[in-house]
């Protein structure tokens, strides 16, 4: 039996990797309880949130794991992560031309991950890190920079990514506007872009890689629907909204294409518009992007059974996060997939087959009245458990 295992991170426990190392041992666990010999197949899987990188250092044998100097969200000094792969790695629907594949997160320098709970302001997080990041990919030679949007601490709508790459902000008075903020996007009176170091033309190509599909305004927006999961009041909710309309009227004042509708617009707390707009990256579903990268249609075709995961599986799992996403094109070649997930929410039935979704199987692996702090420190563990008993029971009952 083959058991392709690709989950996603399990954000603030386990990432990707080492979710895929947990559920393996588990596996191995199941078949030698079970006397049945079983081939693992791991693959780090992602949206374009944390993960992403390695997942695409899983693409190829040639992928190289880089570092850069960045800011993070609060200005502080950190060393991201980033990906390097070889023109031959890029996936079908990318023609990379030849060159070289950067492959980033915006997790890595603008994260939640990177800020204590009760230090969370997206009024004063900066994207100003990811401007960093793309001009050291940039710099490195990449022709092609994929940009993970997702687990962001921001609602800044790129701005701070922006002023990093050379663009200049003016308030009313025509004072420039020193490391942009959300807190500054409704003081923003002026954009000159003229500066701009990088953006996608005829030599470098972006991409951004979304985790969602929410435009930037209204109540599916960026402010709305993720401010307060990055820390944001209610009032602070409202200066956002505001803030980001702004921003709108005056990327348009400077014949940028500011669309706020686009698909993907929301994600990162805007970032994805300001990617658009301001540097002309392409916006696209981070899960079907990041599963063509690592080839994972031809990695299910061997499978028998796809074990998939995530932190938490609910509605928002269903609109284009990773293990939905791969368990829909293991549905399509008719491979069951079974999740493994910490908790379930509001809407997480829609995912079952016998609902119309693709899961053959949702386990939790968290036990019913376990203090939450401990299960995030034995996830491993746990996950491990999970998977064995999961296989067993699949091979078990057919």
């Amino acid at each position: 039996m083959n058991i392709l295992i690709a989950p996603a991170s399990f954000k603030g426990s386990l990432s990707s990797a080492e979710a895929a190392q947990a559920m393996d041992a588990g596996v191995t666990r199941a078949a030698r309880s079970l006397g049945i010999d079983i081939q693992t197949d791991l693959l780090p899987i992602a949206d374009g949130g944390a993960g992403t990188v390695d997942a695409a250092l899983s693409a190829s044998d040639a992928s190289r794991r880089l570092t850069a100097p960045c800011h993070g969200p609060t200005g502080a000094d950190v060393e991201a992560v980033w990906a390097m792969l070889p023109a031959d790695a890029a996936p079908p629907t990318i023609d990379a031309d030849g060159a070289t594949i950067g492959v980033l997160e915006c997790a890595s320098v603008a994260g939640l991950s990177q800020t204590a709970p009760a230090q969370r302001d997206p009024e004063r997080a900066s994207t100003a890190g990811l401007g960093d990041l793309i001009a050291a990919a940039a710099g490195a030679g990449c022709g092609v920079i994929i940009v993970g949007l997702g687990d962001s601490a921001t609602v800044d709508g790129g701005v701070g990514m922006a002023a990093a790459l050379g663009v200049q902000f003016f308030d009313s008075s025509d004072a420039p506007i020193e490391r942009p903020t959300g807190a500054d996007l409704a003081r923003i009176a002026r954009i000159d872009a003229g500066g701009l170091r990088v953006r996608t033309n005829a030599v470098i190509r972006i991409i951004a890689a979304c985790d969602v599909n929410n435009p930037l305004l209204g109540e599916r927006g960026a402010a709305r629907v993720f401010g307060p999961q990055k820390g944001a009041s209610p009032e602070q909710v409202q200066r956002l909204e505001r803030g980001l309309a702004n921003l709108v009227a005056r990327c348009a004042e400077a014949s940028l294409d500011a669309d706020p509708e686009a698909p993907g617009a929301g994600a990162a707390g805007g970032l994805g518009f300001g990617l658009r707009a301001i540097l002309g990256a392409e916006l696209r579903p981070g899960a079907e992007l990041t599963l063509e990268l690592v080839r994972f249609g031809d990695h299910a075709a061997k499978a028998d059974l796809v074990l998939t995961g995530e932190g938490r599986l609910d509605s928002q799992s269903m609109s284009g996060k990773a293990p939905i996403a791969a368990a829909n094109l293991a549905l399509e070649a008719g491979i069951p997939t079974i999740a493994l997930v910490g908790a379930v929410g509001d809407g997480w039935r829609s995912s079952l087959r016998s609902e119309g979704g693709p899961l053959s199987d949702v386990r939790t692996i968290t036990p019913e009245n376990m203090d939450p702090q401990r299960a995030l420190r034995e996830a491993g563990a746990l996950l491990e458990q999970a998977a064995s008993e999961a296989v067993a029971a699949r091979l078990v009952t057919g």
